[in-house]
């Protein structure tokens, strides 16, 4: 497709040729982004810059389009001549091929243009190549072409939608929400995204309004070479949101895997007609992605916005408890209160919605805040049976199997985790410290670097690594570690004082330990 490229350019020569019109030149048939504008021309000018490497030859008009660059001319001068000539005798300009298309680099480009076409033929055999196999899929958040916020949120909806249903498809790893929403409003390149988050297939696109009308646009990206493997158009009616969203999910599971329409179970999850307390359910879900107090709190009053609004709202209840006991792990809420309400919350959640795994994941979680690990295990696995797609499931669960020494059953699950979310910073903590704990050092020490690599300077993994160096015999990496954190988290962090207890002792410092420990003991006489 480069040479195509190159070759409307050329015709245009010394003109601007608009992107509306390259899009629909190169791609007459099909609904495609501007990335995959971007990506030819990135590819033609690497081809280009292999023949002459000295300048750029295609200019970029930002806003208007594209044109050859008004720079030396490459073919000889009696070419030049005879061009002029013939376009003075016909009182036009000849359309065929600029001056700046020389013989070698039109060999060039009709070189990768035969293999372009050939691996094009390749690809509309039928689908058989396997690179076509959907094996793994990373749905990004939907951009939304309006300052209308409702229409974003319905586009953050759509998305949601979109992961849940692949996520029942069998075989298929579907990557999290928490995962792909964290590259909302960066403009990343589809492939590196794709290698970051360990997939082989990209589905994004564009939610606008046409008046009372909704067109979504949406494309399955193919990840190894950034290759469109198909686009759709959908158009709906604005007043009816849900229904919407629950058709184009099962077009777009279906059009991924034939298998869609045998599932046995029931794949849409139960949103109330309403759409104000839908919309406001969608604003909790974003602010209860960061872990963070505030918005954990704010989330709570979104649900309840919901709630008053559909009072048998099961994933507004579900929700509204996994906040509920998410407070007491970050903000030291007390689960003599906040435990009853949750409890509450999760029982009106089953009742509406007998088989929903977000309900059983919050149960799991109250009963792992009380130390009743066997019921907490078997609402998990109830979780897990319904939707093993669930990451705060499985994360959970390699929580509650960490907690009683369990680590091989932890590691488990916080892979699983991972493959769902593989920047998650506590899975990758979590992994690491299970790895450690259960004596694979080895495996330890590639997990930590691992988490440092894709989360810098996370302190969870810096503490974890530091006190493992520190067994290793590494005072000096481990005194790194402790003053990074301490950096971070501050001198008085109980946890980095207990680092630098450890290495005080590990030094035979036993003054400067028991300074240190003093503080500590005198508020939690247990520790």
């Amino acid at each position: 497709m480069p040479i195509y490229c190159f070759f409307y350019l050329a015709q245009a020569s010394p003109e601007l040729v608009s992107k509306e019109t390259l899009l629909e030149k190169l791609w007459p048939d099909r609904v495609v982004s501007d990335w995959a504008l971007s990506r030819l021309l990135s590819d033609t000018r690497a081809i280009l810059a292999e023949y002459q490497s000295d300048q750029d030859i295609i200019k970029t008009a930002r806003g208007i389009g594209y044109a050859l660059h008004d720079a030396e001319r490459i073919d000889s001068p009696d070419t030049d001549a005879a061009n002029v000539n013939t376009a003075q005798a016909g009182n036009k300009r000849t359309p065929a091929i600029s001056p700046y298309f020389s013989v070698p680099l039109l060999l060039l480009l009709l070189g990768f243009g035969g293999w372009y076409i050939f691996e094009q033929q390749a690809e509309n055999t039928g689908g058989q190549d396997a690179g076509n196999v959907v094996q793994s899929i990373a749905v990004l958040p939907l951009e939304a072409f309006s300052d209308e916020e409702e229409l974003e949120y319905f586009a953050d909806g759509l998305s949601e939608e979109l992961i849940h249903q692949l996520a029942m498809l069998p075989e298929l790893k579907v990557v999290s929400r928490n995962a792909t929403f964290a590259f909302k409003n960066q403009n990343i390149d589809p492939r590196e995204l794709a290698e970051k988050l360990n997939v082989t297939h990209v589905l994004e696109g564009s939610v606008r309004q046409p008046g009372d009308r909704v067109r979504i646009t949406l494309q399955l990206i193919r990840a190894n070479d950034g290759y469109h493997q198909w686009s759709k158009v959908f158009d709906g009616d604005r007043t009816s949101m849900l229904k919407v969203q629950e058709d184009i999910g099962g077009s777009i599971a279906q059009l991924i895997s034939p298998e869609y329409q045998q599932q046995s179970v029931t794949l849409m999850r139960k949103h109330p007609q309403s759409d104000e307390a839908y919309t406001h359910f969608l604003k909790a879900a974003a602010l209860m992605g960061k872990d963070d107090i505030n918005q954990l709190r704010a989330a709570q009053v979104e649900l309840d916005k919901a709630l008053a609004l559909e009072p048998d709202y099961g994933l507004a209840h579900a929700a509204k408890a996994k906040t509920l006991l998410l407070l007491h792990q970050f903000a030291q809420e007390p689960l003599t209160v906040n435990g009853p309400e949750a409890l509450k919350h999760i029982r009106l959640a089953m009742e509406s919605e007998p088989q929903l795994a977000e309900a059983y994941s919050a149960l799991g979680l109250y009963h792992t805040y009380h130390n009743s690990f066997i019921e907490a295990e078997k609402a998990y696995l109830t979780s897990l049976s319904i939707n093993p797609s669930l990451v705060s499931a499985q994360h959970n669960l390699g929580f509650a199997y960490w907690l009683q020494n369990r680590y091989a059953e932890a590691r488990e699950h916080f892979e699983y985790a991972l493959a769902l979310n593989p920047l998650a910073p506590m899975s990758n903590f979590g992994l690491a410290d299970a790895m450690f704990s259960g004596g694979d050092l080895d495996s330890a020490v590639d997990q930590y670097e691992h988490c440092l690599f894709v989360i810098p300077e996370f302190p969870a993994c810096q503490l974890g690594y530091a006190n493992l160096v520190l067994m290793m015999g590494n005072i000096e990496k481990a005194t790194q570690f402790e003053q990074a954190t301490a950096a971070t988290l501050g001198q008085n962090n109980p946890c980095v004082v207990a680092l630098g207890v450890r290495i005080a002792m590990w030094q035979q410092q036993w003054q400067e330990a028991d300074t240190l420990l003093t503080p500590l003991v005198s508020v939690n006489a247990t520790y």
